[in-house]
């Protein structure tokens, strides 16, 4: 009897270890990271290059996650996980390379910045894209693109704190205003009926189009109502704003 409980034991405790620990959804380690390099919506690179090991310890504990386990979650869980995965890689990448001044030195002239950048999911190497195009492709959430942050100033601003599935909606709700309310990305001329876009909606109209029919319409809900019913009446000229592709760099700002 009593070799049989060892076996009985042995077997649990194997299983038990190979199934590993549930996936933190409240991303600890990621947090505490936010709270040293960000620096209202900046990143202090220099910092996160110094001492990159709980950055490292978050993207070893993403990647250690399996598909079918990935497949199980629900659908917050799995945008959350993988835009704060696009997020940090994006960190990590710029800390090891830095100091650069423009996001589009990782380009190679054949291939962008995200198709040369690469991070891991579901134990396997791929490019940095392949984050974007899974998001854009599987969930049908265009506010995806103003929490993806490129390193850019002309993208979305990094938040203080990760995205996590019990405040996803909020997050990004608050992420869509206030990449918006940018007047250096998103303005509207009432006088002239003219509205300036963010390049990014010039880049991804159908994102955007798919649930409202148009992007006249898609942004008219992040004006006061006065606006949108201006918007809704007249005709208005889209043009695109110039896309800053210098780095979001703390220090840069601070040296001014």
């Amino acid at each position: 009897m009593g070799k049989w409980l060892v076996i009985f034991w042995i077997t649990l405790w194997t299983s038990g270890c190979s199934s590993g620990a549930p996936f933190d959804h409240s991303h600890t380690h990621y947090a505490k990271v936010l709270q040293q390099i960000n620096k209202g919506g900046l990143v202090d690179y220099a910092a996160l290059k110094t001492s990159p090991q709980e950055l490292n310890a978050y993207l070893d504990q993403v990647s250690a996650v399996s598909k079918s386990d990935f497949e199980k979650w629900n659908k917050a869980e799995q945008i959350a996980f993988l835009v704060n995965l696009y997020n940090a890689s994006v960190l990590k990448t710029v800390a090891e390379n830095y100091p650069i001044a423009d996001i589009r030195k990782f380009g190679n002239g054949k291939k962008g910045a995200g198709e040369v950048q690469t991070t891991r999911l579901f134990k396997k190497k791929i490019p940095l894209d392949s984050i974007s195009l899974m998001l854009r492709s599987d969930y049908p959430e265009p506010r995806i693109h103003f929490a993806l942050v490129p390193a850019s100033l002309g993208g979305p601003a990094l938040r203080t704190e990760p995205y996590t599935a019990d405040k996803l909606d909020s997050q990004l709700a608050d992420q869509a205003r206030r990449f918006m309310s940018s007047p250096a990305k998103n303005r509207i001329d009432l006088q002239q009926h003219v509205i300036y876009l963010s390049s990014i909606f010039k880049w991804y109209p159908a994102d955007f189009e798919k649930g409202s029919g148009s992007l006249l319409r898609y942004v008219a809900q992040f004006y006061p109502p006065p606006v949108q019913e201006e918007l809704r009446k007249t005709a208005f000229d889209i043009r695109y704003t110039e896309y800053n592709w210098a780095l979001n760099d703390a220090k840069a700002f601070q040296s001014k």
